[in-house]
C-alpha cells in the first residue's frame, strides 16, 4: 500500500510539473506580505541582519516588485536573537497584516 501512495504522489508531481494540473491560486489581498525576522541589533547583526534585509529587497526588485499584479511588501522585524520575541512578533504581524 505504501508503494501505491508513493506512485500516486509521483504521478501528481509529474502532472503538476508538466502543467496538466491548472494552478488555482489567486491573490485575495491588496498586498503580498513577506515577513522577515532577523537580527538587527545584537552583536551578531553584522553577519546577517541588515545585509539579509537588503538582499530580500533586492530580490523583490529583481522579481519586479509584484506578484500577479499585487505589490510585494517586505516586513522586517528585529528579533534581537530572542525566540520568544520572534514568536510573539510573528503572530502579531500575521494576525494584523497577514503574511503570504
Amino acid at each position: 500500500m505504501h508503494i501505491k501512495s508513493l506512485a500516486a504522489a509521483g504521478l501528481l508531481v509529474a502532472a503538476a510539473a508538466a502543467g496538466i494540473v491548472p494552478a488555482s491560486a489567486q491573490m485575495k489581498s491588496k498586498q503580498f506580505n513577506i515577513l522577515m525576522l532577523t537580527d538587527l541589533s545584537s552583536v551578531y547583526s553584522e553577519t546577517s541582519g541588515p545585509g539579509d534585509v537588503e538582499f530580500a529587497k533586492m530580490a523583490v526588485d529583481d522579481f519586479g516588485g509584484k506578484v500577479n499584479g499585487v505589490p510585494i511588501n517586505v516586513i522586517v522585524v528585529d528579533n534581537k536573537l530572542d525566540p520568544a520575541l520572534s514568536v510573539n512578533k510573528a503572530r502579531e504581524i500575521i494576525d494584523s497584516q497577514g503574511v503570504n
